[in-house]
C-alpha cells in the first residue's frame, strides 16, 4: 500500500487523546448510569450503557482512521489501461567528472557519450527525455521534454565546469534524474547512465533501492577501455595525485553490470557497435512490439476509505441515540444519509478538489472530466487555469491556450499570474522560448516576488539567446572561458546548482584528493 500524501497519516496520533477521553467518559458514565437507574436494574443499566459507549468509541476511532486514510490518498494493486501501449520516459544521466575526459574512447569518453545520447534521441523521437549531469553534485539540465532542440542544448552543458563539487557521486545523479520525470504514474521509466563506473562516493546502493521501489530500470552504458587512461581537466592537462603522480582510470564494467542487474536493467558498452540498436529496441513501446505492454496504474482506493469512514460515522451517530430507532426511523435515517451524500457530492468545490487529486496522480483525462462538470468559467478563473494546465500536460496546446487566456483575465492576481506562468512552461517545452519569456514577464508583473517565475524567465531568455546564435552562426568548438560557450547559460547552471533546482549536496569526505 502506498499513499499520495503520507504526511497526513500523522493525524492518527490524535487517536491517543481520543482514547483517553473516551475511556474516562466510559468510567464516569457507568457510575452515573448505576446511580440514576432503579435499584434492581442498576447493574444491568450500567452494563448496557458501558457496552453501548464502548461501541460508539470504537466507531469513532474507525471513522477517524479511515478519514485520515482517505485524506492521505491510499492506493494498492495496479490497474492496467485498456490495451494502450506504455509511454516511455528516459533520463539521460551523464558523468561529467574529469575521468570522463580520458581519450581512450576518441575524442573522449564524455564526447562519445554525448554523441551516443544524441543518436538515441534521433532514433526514438517518440520517447520523452530529460538530461542530468553529475560529478560530486548533480544538476537537472532539462526536465522531461519532447523538444530535440532543448535536449541538444542541455547536452551541450554537460561539462565538468558546470558543477563545482569535486569527485563522483552516482547516487546524486540518480536522485536528481528522478526529479525530472513527469508525475504520470502510468509510464515506463528508464535511467540511462553514461559513466566509467568510478564512483568515488561509494553510496550508489541506496539510490538503486529507490529505483527499484519506483519501478525505474537502469541501463548502464560503460564509457572507456579496460586499460587505465590518464584523467584530464578541461584544459587537457593531466589530473595529479598529491604526490604528483597522474590519475589513471579504467572502465569498471562489473560495477556497472551489478547496478543494472539490481534494477532488472541491462549493461551496454559504448564501444559496442550494436549498443545503440539494443537500447533503441528496449525503449520501443509501439503496439505489437515485444517490449510494449499495457501501462499499469496504481489503483486509487480513496473512495473505499471514504466509504468506510462514512459507515463508521453513521454507526457512531446511531449509537449516540438515547433509544434504538424503530423500523420507520431506520428508513428515515437511511434516506437522510443518502440525501446528505448526494447533496454533498454535487458541491462544485468537491468536484474541483477531485479534479486536483486526479491531476496530482497524472490522471489528466479524469481531471478534465471533473473540471468540465463544474464549468470552465467558475471559481474566478481557477477552473479555467486547472483545465488549461491539464490540457497542457496532455499535449493539447490548442485547447489549453484559450483557457489560459480566460484565466489570465481573472480578478485575482495570483490566479492570472499562475496562468501566465503555466502557459510559459508549455511554450518553453515546445521550444518557443521568446514567447515563453513574454509569458513569464507578464506573470512577474502581477506577482513580482515569485522566485520560480524569475528562474523560468532567466532560463527562457538564455535558451532564446542560444537559439538565435545557433541560427545565425555556425557553432564552433572551444573550451570554457575562450568565448565559445554562452557564459549566461553557465551562470544559470551555477545558480541552479546552488539551490534553484535542488539543495546542493554537502561535500562527501569520501571524495577527497584530486577531482576525477
Amino acid at each position: 500500500m502506498t499513499f499520495l500524501r503520507p504526511e497526513a497519516l500523522w493525524a492518527l496520533a490524535l487517536l491517543v487523546p481520543f482514547s483517553v477521553l473516551e475511556a474516562a467518559s466510559v468510567l464516569r458514565g457507568g457510575k452515573l448510569a448505576r446511580r440514576f437507574a432503579p435499584g434492581d436494574e442498576a447493574e444491568l443499566c450500567r452494563e448496557a450503557w458501558v457496552r453501548k459507549r464502548i461501541l460508539r468509541a470504537a466507531a469513532g476511532a474507525w471513522t477517524w482512521v479511515f478519514t485520515v486514510a482517505a485524506l492521505a490518498g491510499p492506493s494498492w494493486g495496479f490497474r492496467p489501461t485498456s490495451g494502450a501501449p506504455t509511454a516511455v520516459e528516459a533520463a539521460l544521466v551523464l558523468d561529467v567528472s574529469n575521468s570522463m575526459l580520458s581519450r581512450d574512447l576518441p575524442p573522449s569518453r564524455l564526447s562519445s557519450a554525448r554523441d551516443f545520447a544524441r543518436a538515441l534521441v534521433r532514433s526514438r523521437p517518440e520517447v520523452s527525455y530529460s538530461v542530468t549531469a553529475f560529478k560530486g553534485g548533480a544538476v537537472l539540465l532539462s526536465p522531461v521534454t519532447d523538444s530535440p532542440e532543448a535536449l541538444d542544448q542541455a547536452l551541450e552543458w554537460t561539462v565538468p565546469s558546470a558543477i563545482s563539487a569535486p569527485g563522483t557521486s552516482v547516487s546524486e545523479g540518480i536522485r536528481t534524474a528522478l526529479e525530472g520525470f513527469s508525475p504520470d504514474p502510468g509510464r515506463a521509466r528508464w535511467i540511462i547512465l553514461f559513466s566509467d563506473g568510478n564512483d568515488l562516493a561509494g553510496n550508489a546502493a541506496q539510490a538503486l533501492r529507490e529505483l527499484r521501489d519506483r519501478g525505474v530500470r537502469l541501463v548502464a552504458v560503460g564509457c572507456g577501455g579496460t586499460d587505465p587512461a590518464p584523467a584530464l581537466d578541461e584544459t587537457g592537462a593531466p589530473v595529479l595525485y598529491p604526490d604528483g603522480k597522474p590519475v589513471r582510470t579504467a572502465l569498471k564494467a562489473e560495477v556497472l553490470r551489478a547496478w543494472a542487474r539490481d534494477t532488472e536493467g541491462q549493461y551496454l558498452d559504448l564501444a559496442d557497435p550494436a549498443a545503440l540498436r539494443i537500447l533503441a529496441d528496449a525503449l520501443d513501446a509501439r503496439p505489437g512490439h515485444p517490449v510494449s505492454r499495457p501501462a499499469p496504474r496504481p489503483a486509487d482506493r480513496t473512495g473505499s476509505a471514504a466509504l468506510m469512514a462514512l459507515l463508521g460515522a453513521a454507526a457512531r451517530a446511531l449509537l449516540g441515540l438515547p433509544f434504538l430507532p424503530r423500523r420507520k426511523s431506520r428508513r428515515a435515517a437511511a434516506g437522510l444519509l443518502a440525501l446528505t451524500i448526494l447533496t454533498g457530492c454535487s458541491d462544485p468545490r468537491l468536484r474541483v478538489l477531485e479534479g486536483n487529486r486526479r491531476m496530482i496522480r497524472g490522471q489528466y483525462q479524469d481531471a478534465v472530466t471533473a473540471y468540465l462538470a463544474v464549468g470552465e468559467e467558475a471559481g474566478e478563473g481557477i477552473v479555467a487555469l486547472n483545465l488549461a494546465t491539464a490540457y497542457s500536460r496532455m499535449g493539447e496546446g490548442a485547447a489549453a491556450d484559450p483557457l489560459f487566456a480566460l484565466a489570465q483575465s481573472s480578478v485575482r492576481p495570483e490566479v492570472a499570474a499562475a496562468a501566465y506562468h503555466n502557459q510559459g512552461i508549455r511554450l518553453f517545452e515546445a521550444a518557443r522560448f521568446e514567447e515563453a519569456a513574454r509569458a513569464f514577464v507578464n506573470a512577474l508583473r502581477l506577482v513580482p516576488q515569485d522566485i520560480e517565475t524569475k528562474r523560468a524567465l532567466e532560463l527562457a531568455r538564455a535558451a532564446a539567446s542560444s537559439s538565435r546564435l545557433s541560427r545565425t552562426s555556425q557553432r564552433q568548438a572551444s573550451s570554457i572561458g575562450e568565448g565559445g560557450r554562452d557564459e549566461v547559460l553557465l551562470s544559470l547552471l551555477r545558480k541552479a546548482e546552488s539551490g534553484w533546482f535542488r539543495p546542493p549536496a554537502p561535500a562527501s569526505s569520501d571524495t577527497g584528493g584530486p577531482d576525477h
